[in-house]
């Protein structure tokens, strides 16, 4: 028998890549399920590594031998290789002892760290796989969503976990794997939910007959459970956007029209707020969104939520805008299917995705759209209002603040006067809106009493009874009347 190791290693080493190959698939007997088996050299361990896996082939390796079989390819130690491949055997075997699997990453995150290095391989993730308890699934590495804060966004994390079929692991999701997290990471598991996530479960999730009605073709009009699943994931669309325009100062376009130029405490709906979205509709901003976020429209249309619940396509064909009030909207529905209002809860809170889709406002529609600092004057009826013979008072402050801006053309563009008449104020039943009345832009319009201060609405001349009942603000008059709600029109 041969027992120069030592000269065996010098041969060895001094043979052709081919040849050394060769030897390493040389048969050898091993030992695995507690019979002896033919194996090829290579595929052999050394049995003090696996003796808690006796199915995997295994041999003695003698002490001064140990050079020499590592150079035949026999796993010696907890390397790379020897993790990649118990990991993949467990699996294969449908083993669900969790403490293997703990017990063998281990090992690979100390080998890594050893080693001070990143993973570079796709192929070691694609064929690491662990037994996840809380899905009770083998899953490759490349399949995992590892998150540190699982909170945040939760329900649209479990819409992407559930629609893109990839498991959870975080402190709360398969926790006994959290430990690892370093590991995941240098092994580049998908750490985070990226903007691609979203837009394919927003796709499936549209497409998902169990989100709507069943209702003619059961894909019109969505459920509860729907519009909720719609509203997270564009929340959480809107956040990743923000976070990829801040991540990418080099656009100094985008970046001045949606970070430097955004109040800071502007609330919602006020007039820096509206500034700023308005700001957001240029052409040149929606084209440069799209691309910094890789959404291509002609590729990939992404649905938006309306107010009748169901979901709409910005195509040629279509006309979509957004508004923030859903009173505003349901005046403007007359010609419902013609055209489509975003809903508010999504204009409200995803600035970002409705600039990205370039969808416009109606707060901005016509060409002289422009923001303006409002006075308002509310005043309430204890009964019905009529616009005949209601009366209410206005007082002389009153009368000449509206004044000032009526007669000043330099301050209508930037400020209006209004009057909001409210009926049935002692009923909460019935209190709402009865009439709305620009009065700075026609100040005629109110008639007022300079000793009682009581005044009234001044109606259009009888000789034209169209426009007495067409008391709106889409007159066609060079000076609107007060605008009355559809419903209480006749």
């Amino acid at each position: 028998m041969f027992t120069n190791t030592k000269l065996a290693e010098e041969i060895f080493s001094n043979q052709s890549a081919d040849t050394q190959e060769c030897l390493r698939q040389l048969p050898i007997c091993a030992h695995a399920n507690g019979h002896e088996q033919i194996y090829p050299v290579s595929t052999t361990f050394d049995k003090t590594i696996i003796n808690d896996l006796p199915y995997l082939p295994q041999v003695d390796i003698p002490p001064d031998c140990r050079s020499l079989a590592k150079m035949l390819g026999v796993i010696c130690d907890y390397d790379l290789r020897a993790c990649v491949t118990v990991l993949q055997v467990l699996s294969d075997q449908r083993n669900t002892d969790l403490m293997l699997y703990i017990h063998w990453l281990g090992h690979l995150q100390l080998y890594f760290r050893q080693q001070c290095t990143r993973c570079q391989s796709i192929e070691v993730i694609s064929s690491c796989r662990i037994y996840l308890p809380d899905n009770q699934q083998f899953r490759s590495l490349k399949d995992l969503l590892v998150l540190q804060n699982h909170t945040e966004h939760r329900t649209s994390i479990e819409l992407v976990s559930e629609y893109l079929n990839l498991p959870v692991i975080s402190p709360s999701t398969n926790q006994i794997y959290w430990q690892f997290k370093d590991l995941f990471d240098i092994l580049n598991c998908v750490c985070a939910v990226n903007l691609s996530h979203l837009f394919q479960t927003i796709h499936l999730a549209s497409c998902d007959k169990s989100n709507f009605h069943d209702l003619g073709d059961g894909m019109t009009v969505l459920k509860e459970m729907g519009v909720e699943k719609m509203i997270s994931l564009y929340h959480h669309l809107e956040t990743l956007i923000l976070k990829c325009v801040m991540e990418n100062k080099t656009n100094d376009t985008l970046h001045n029209a949606i970070a430097k130029k955004r109040h800071p405490t502007a609330p919602c709906g006020s007039r820096e707020d509206w500034e700023w979205r308005f700001g957001l509709t240029c052409t040149k901003i929606s084209v440069e969104l799209r691309t910094l976020i890789g959404l291509n429209l002609e590729n990939e249309q992404l649905p938006l939520l309306t107010t009748d619940r169901e979901l709409v396509i910005n195509t040629n064909g279509a006309i979509i805008y957004a508004c923030m009030e859903q009173k505003i909207i349901e005046n403007l529905a007359k010609d419902a299917g013609k055209r489509f209002f975003i809903s508010p809860l999504i204009t409200n809170t995803c600035p970002l995705v409705l600039a990205a889709l370039n969808i416009d406002y109606v707060e901005r529609r016509g060409s002289g759209a422009s923001t303006k600092r409002c006075y308002f004057e509310v005043k309430g009826t204890g009964g019905s209002f009529n616009v005949q013979q209601t009366r209410f008072h206005i007082s002389e402050n009153e009368r000449n603040t509206c004044e000032t801006i009526a007669f000043n053309e330099q301050r209508k563009e930037t400020e209006a006067y209004l009057v909001v008449i409210v009926e049935h104020c002692l009923d909460p039943e019935k209190i709402e809106l009865a009439a709305l009345i620009n009065w700075s832009e026609n100040f005629k319009l109110i008639h007022t009493s300079p000793d009682s201060h009581i005044c009234y609405i001044v109606l259009p001349s009888p000789s034209d009874p169209k426009k007495t009942k067409e008391l709106s603000a889409d007159s066609q008059s060079s000076k609107p009347g007060p605008y009355i709600p559809p419903h209480r029109r006749k």
